[in-house]
């Protein structure tokens, strides 16, 4: 797979702000603060509909297996963070 495909601005932002989850987590641990995970996952689903309404996923030649793969780690994280807030993430919609 080719993560040089990941090239638009969006992308890497996605990117950042996924690699930011475990600190989120940490911080709202220490400071008891579960509003913190909230805010993330709010910021998090902001820059994954900029993205996603800007840039096709399925079906786009040769950056659909990156992409895929960006997506479905926002899909994890989002799970995770709603998992550590007590809410169940739906499967589908």
């Amino acid at each position: 797979m080719d993560f040089s495909l990941l090239s638009e601005p969006e992308s890497w932002e996605l990117v950042k702000k996924l690699g930011r989850f475990p600190e989120v987590v940490e911080r709202a641990r220490k400071e008891y603060e579960p509003f913190v995970v909230c805010n993330y996952l709010f910021e998090l689903t902001g820059v994954f509909n900029q993205f996603y309404t800007r840039y096709r996923v399925l079906g786009s030649g040769e950056y659909e297996p990156a992409r895929l793969l960006l997506v479905d780690c926002i899909r994890v994280v989002l799970a995770q963070g709603l998992r550590l807030l007590g809410a169940t993430p739906l499967e589908q919609m």
